[in-house]
């Protein structure tokens, strides 16, 4: 399956979320490859967003009642392989996966079966 994404970041605008480009397929990079690994074990969900955490982004994650784990993802550079292992581990698939890469920083992938979950997930913690 093609998985499309916003091309460039989204960013905070006047407190809004906004777009700096248009939904495009291809556009999603690593998070596609997150996404089909996640897809394989559970179908129904089918959208992810990349967010740069806040020191206690994973403490708010927990508060709110959501699932956090740890990529995993050291020592392993293919985002599909890490996220192959790390639902191998899981019996679910958890709300949010926590990287704390060196190359890229850290980042937490919000996981949800569409974009109103995501974006709702996502209100939890930053309200």
């Amino acid at each position: 399956e093609d998985i499309a994404g916003i091309d460039q970041r989204m960013t905070l605008k006047n407190g809004r979320l906004v777009k700096n480009g248009p939904a495009k397929f291809g556009a999603a990079g690593h998070l596609s490859f997150i996404l089909l690994e996640i897809m394989k074990k559970d179908p129904e969900m089918r959208c992810i967003i990349n967010i740069a955490p806040a020191e206690d982004t994973l403490d708010l994650l927990e508060e709110v009642g959501l699932n956090a784990v740890l990529s995993g993802r050291k020592g392993n550079p293919l985002w599909g392989v890490s996220t192959k292992n790390l639902l191998n581990k899981s019996r679910t698939v958890p709300d949010a996966i926590y990287d704390n890469d060196q190359k890229s920083g850290r980042t937490v992938k919000i996981l949800g079966k569409d974009p109103s979950e995501v974006m709702q997930k996502l209100g939890s913690i930053l309200n």
